[in-house]
């Protein structure tokens, strides 16, 4: 038997991680590296310097990181036959190829410069699929969204003394001249309120009444206000173009003990058919819990 020591000179590069020291052993390995079994012979921290006993015979020391990057960032040293003791002395180079490996001095065999070759081209292959990895990864989850849009959840909305039931895909929107607004990217609703006080007798009015007096009041001579007798709703629908777009608006009316509420529903022209049943079970979900 004779002593081995390695001595691993202190670094920067790689100074966070303790370096694993084998020894080939066909018999009682564990490990396989660059297709030699091989046995643990012990650890080696930054700086640190440590004595092994090992056999006469020859044989190889390998110097790994990790068994998971042992095939590319790993190190060896071929120690003759002999009875004499051995020093070696290495340390980490920066190298991102090879993972930062651990390198003997000295160490300049045919054979070893072939495999720091081979061990290089290995870790160029490995972080070029980490990188495709992570690129597909982070476009996987910016996209996840896309792809599996998460189903909306019913949210409450008030505006004065009104609730309506839409979804959490909508936000508050701050609008002049109305009680209330909320929008998503292709949907915005707008709350108005008209006090029987604003005109005499408006109290006197049913709601397909007060719809009809209020398309005249928007030009809307031709069109119709509709009753939806199975859902107690009352709405008429019209288009308005601005600026080369043309919009649809479906405006549903609601009458309490003091005023009359407008609920106004607006997508573009193409999206009708697409949120027409959403609109409809939103406007279904229009209540006045203090008159309750």
């Amino acid at each position: 038997m004779r002593n081995l020591t390695i001595k691993r000179e202190k670094s920067f590069v790689a100074c966070l991680a303790t370096m694993k020291v084998y020894i080939e052993d066909p018999q009682s390995g564990q490990l396989m590296i660059n297709n030699v079994l091989c046995r643990k012979l012990g650890e080696l921290k930054n700086g640190e310097e440590k004595t092994f006993l090992i056999e006469n015979e020859s044989v190889k020391v390998f110097v790994i990181a990790d068994k998971l990057s042992k095939n590319y960032c790993n190190e060896y040293y071929q120690i003759d036959a002999g009875d004499y003791d051995v020093m070696l002395v290495g340390r980490n180079r920066l190298n991102l190829a090879n993972g930062n490996a651990f390198r003997f001095h000295n160490n300049n065999r045919s054979d070893v410069i072939e495999t720091h070759k081979k061990s290089s081209k290995k870790g160029i292959i490995v972080m070029a699929c980490a990188f495709l990895v992570g690129v597909l990864l982070g476009l996987f989850i910016i996209n996840f969204g896309r792809i599996f849009p998460k189903n909306p959840s019913p949210k409450v909305f008030r505006a004065d003394e009104m609730e309506i039931t839409l979804t959490d895909e909508f936000k508050v929107k701050e609008e002049d001249r109305v009680l209330a607004s909320f929008n998503t990217n292709e949907i915005i609703v707008f709350i108005t309120k008209e006090d029987f006080s604003t005109y005499e007798n408006l109290r006197e009015y049913t709601v397909p009444q007060y719809g009809n007096i209020y398309v005249r009041l928007l030009g809307l001579y031709d069109t119709p206000v509709n009753i939806d007798h199975d859902n107690n709703l009352v709405f008429f629908t019209y288009e308005r173009t601005d600026n080369n777009l043309t919009y649809h608006n479906t405006v549903f009316i609601y009458k309490t003990d003091e005023a009359f509420f407008r609920v106004q529903f607006v997508t573009d022209k193409k999206d009708v058919e697409k949120y027409k049943e959403s609109i409809f079970t939103f406007a279904k979900s229009v209540s006045f819990p203090s008159e309750s």
